[in-house]
Formats: C-alpha cells, structure tokens, sequence
C-alpha cells in the first residue's frame, strides 16, 4: 500500500497514458502506410504493459522474460487473448484447459458455490467446467476468504449505499487492514470520482 500511495497514480492511469501514446502511434504510422511498424509499435507497447505489471504496488519493475506466467499473457495478448481463446473453444474450436474467472460450483469446499474464483477450468464446445483444486493450505485459504470477503462487501456497498460496508470492506482487505487508512481511502475516491462514485451513506 506503501508503494500504491507513493506512487501518486495508479495502473489504470498508466494504462491510459500507454493506450494514448499507442493509438496516436498507430495512426501516424497508419496515414503513412507503414503496417510493419504498426506491429512493431503494436509488440512494443505490449512490452512495455508487462514490464510495468505490479511495478506500482510492489516498488519495482518485472523481467518478464523470468516470468513465465507473464511472459505467457504477453505473448497472448494478455485478457483480449484470453478472451479471443475462450470464444473459439466454446465454438468448438477445440478442447482447452483455460485459467478463467467462474463461479465455484464445488472446485472447493472452503468457499460458497457462488463465489467468483479464478481457477483453472475444461472448456470445450458450449461448456466452462470448473476443475477440483486440491485441498487449500490454511495460509492460502485464509487470504482468499479474506478477499473474498472484501469483494462481496464491496458489491454490498453499491448495491446498498452502504458507506459503513463501504469502510468496512477497505478495513479488511489485506493491504489496507487500518480503519483510519480506510475511512480515508473511501473518502479520497467519492471525491476523485465525483458522479462516476456511488452515493454512500
């Protein structure tokens, strides 16, 4: 949290000032003809986007290339590969083991059915199978029922405007964990978010 306040900005911001910088390259290069430097510009920016990943919240930047993982969505073109891959197996494009964001539906015990996780899954023409997950090491477990916890208060606190769940969803998420810090965090976002924040009370 340390790091994300020093900062003085946040990944989307970042995210936006890459995409900016991306799109008024690829249209120069598009009015002049130039598709290879349109892809080069293309890989470049995607480069860039994984060596920045985490950069803010952990104080430094990444070697992609020592993470395999990274390395990987990079390579796929990060969430719109992802996504690109999924559609084509669910229209029989073939069988694929995919990490996706689906609901439980019993790949563990520890959290409710309807719980959002990101686990692995089978997916295959007109099917998302979630696959079991071996049992959770009690370290592990409880961080994700901490989190958990965060989102679904989180989600309370739209749906309710509610700013008690609000506050109370800050307090316990695992970089944060300070109801001062908290209380502060959710005041500081309804007034750099104005109208785009729900109204609390």
């Amino acid at each position: 949290m340390d790091n994300l306040l020093r900062s003085g900005t946040s990944r989307a911001l970042e995210l936006v000032k890459l995409n900016d910088e991306l799109f008024a390259t690829l249209a120069e290069l598009s009015a002049r003809g130039d598709v290879g430097g349109m892809r080069a510009a293309h890989a470049a920016y995607l480069d860039r986007r994984g060596a920045t990943y985490m950069a803010r919240e952990t104080g430094h930047s990444h070697d992609i290339a020592a993470h395999p993982e990274l390395a990987a969505a990079v390579e796929g073109e990060g969430y719109a590969g992802v996504a690109l891959d999924l559609v084509e197996a669910l229209n029989g494009g073939g069988a694929r083991q995919m990490i996706l964001n689906i609901p439980n539906s019993g790949a563990t015990a520890a959290l409710p059915m309807d719980a959002v996780v990101e686990i692995p899954a089978l997916v295959t023409k007109d099917a998302v199978r979630p696959l079991a997950l071996a049992p959770l090491p009690e370290g592990e477990l409880g961080l994700m029922l901490q989190v958990k916890a965060y989102e679904r208060l989180t989600v309370a606190a739209v749906a309710e405007g509610s700013k008690a769940a609000a506050v109370q969803a800050m307090t316990i998420h695992p970089l944060v964990r300070d109801y001062g810090l908290a209380c502060r965090l959710v005041e500081e976002y309804a007034e750099a978010h104005g109208s785009l924040f729900p109204a609390l009370g």
